[in-house]
């Protein structure tokens, strides 16, 4: 078991993931996990559905056996939302 290690920086607290877990017919957020420094315009973002140009990130499809979503690459984007 691994112990739990106390927040020391305000990024610790940061889960860029949620709200990532949408598709077309039900949003939960339609977020992607967007990461960039602050006031930047290009974010760097995992891609784990490298086959499309929509939703280049999608939390529960396409899955490992241990049910995590396989890094197929990284993307550069200014995309505010996956709509």
């Amino acid at each position: 078991e691994v112990p739990l290690t106390p927040a020391t920086r305000p990024s610790d607290w940061v889960l860029t993931t949620r709200g990532t877990q949408s598709n077309g017919t039900f949003s939960r957020g339609n977020n992607f996990p967007a990461t960039a420094v602050p006031h930047g315009f290009n974010f760097w973002t995992p891609v784990t559905d490298a086959g499309t140009l929509t939703w280049l990130y999608r939390w529960n499809e396409h899955n490992d056996a241990d049910n995590r979503p396989r890094l197929q690459a990284l993307s550069l984007s200014h995309q505010p939302s996956p709509w």
